[in-house]
């Protein structure tokens, strides 16, 4: 079926791509600046939230394996198109 063969790419993609954040082969990119106002953001208690048209889980893998280092325990919430 079409949408089994949809879920089963998002799947092996995933897959794919967590292998190599998770082995060190990927880095997602983040401009310098993001880590210190993240940093002020918490300070001053102001939730940060992600949306976007990517997988929650590919945010994660992204912002957890960034050229920053993980900055995951920064946001209170993740959206994509499916929550």
């Amino acid at each position: 079926c079409e949408r089994c063969a949809i879920s089963l790419e998002i799947m092996v993609n995933l897959d794919i791509k967590g292998t190599g954040y998770n082995e060190g082969h990927f880095k997602g990119h983040v401009y310098p600046d993001l880590k210190p106002l993240l940093e002020w953001c918490k300070e001053h208690a102001i939730a940060v939230s992600i949306y976007s048209s990517g997988s929650i889980n590919a945010q994660k893998l992204l912002f957890g394996h960034s050229t920053e280092g993980d900055l995951t325990g920064y946001f209170s919430s993740h959206f994509d198109t499916t929550s």
